[in-house]
């Protein structure tokens, strides 16, 4: 296993553009606490995703396999934070993409303990599970992020900007899966199994590394 503690990496990529999903707004952007009373009023049961938009997101309890179920993706648009505060979201085993940021979404986790997580335990022969796609601007500020693909760069929207700032542990078969946009890596101790833990799949690649520093276990 390799294992990377990443300090600055900047990296420019140009894929066709196709037109970013939206949802609607909400009218609330009062922080709202997530916990079993209130997720259910941000599913959408036509588009079977919960739905959240201009506002300010904190977990109030774990998310787990079978109990306080994520049944389906988290879709994030407008500007958002969302706080893991030490808690867990482990969706469904159904549920490929854990967290869907078409906006402008920033994650963190807050807790002094620093054990916020996204973990999926999805599993297909044909297709890849994503603890966070991005198809907008996201940042990462903290938390664990667990799937085959931990954090990933939509190939279908080349206007992609990921920053990671502070990520304690990211761990996944491709940690980062960047398929188009730029990615700002600031900080963060990053794992990958198997092979590259840093997958950057582009067609017009353009790579500037200004620091790496690599560990082998």
């Amino acid at each position: 296993m390799n294992k990377h503690t990443v300090l600055a990496i900047t990296m420019t990529f140009a894929i066709a553009v196709i037109a970013m999903a939206s949802i609607p707004e909400e009218s609330d952007a009062a922080t709202v606490t997530l916990d079993s009373e209130t997720i259910g009023n941000y599913l959408n049961e036509e588009t079977q995703q919960y739905e959240f938009s201009e506002g300010d997101y904190v977990l109030g309890e774990k998310f787990g396999l079978y109990d306080n179920q994520i049944t389906h993706p988290m879709v994030f648009s407008g500007t958002c934070t969302l706080d893991l505060n030490g808690f867990g979201i482990f969706p469904t085993e159904n549920v490929q993409y854990g967290i869907i940021n078409q906006g402008v979404l920033t994650v963190k986790d807050s807790s002094e303990e620093k054990t916020g997580s996204i973990a999926l335990s999805y599993y297909s022969s044909s297709s890849k599970g994503v603890a966070i796609l991005n198809e907008g601007s996201l940042t990462v500020d903290g938390g664990s992020f667990t799937a085959d693909y931990s954090i990933m760069n939509s190939a279908s929207h080349t206007d992609t900007e990921l920053v990671v700032n502070d990520v304690w542990a990211l761990t996944s078969t491709q940690a980062i899966r960047v398929c188009s946009g730029t990615v700002e890596i600031n900080g963060g101790d990053i794992t990958g199994d198997d092979y590259a833990t840093l997958a950057l799949i582009a067609q017009d690649l353009t790579r500037e590394i200004a620091a790496l520093e690599d560990a082998v276990d």
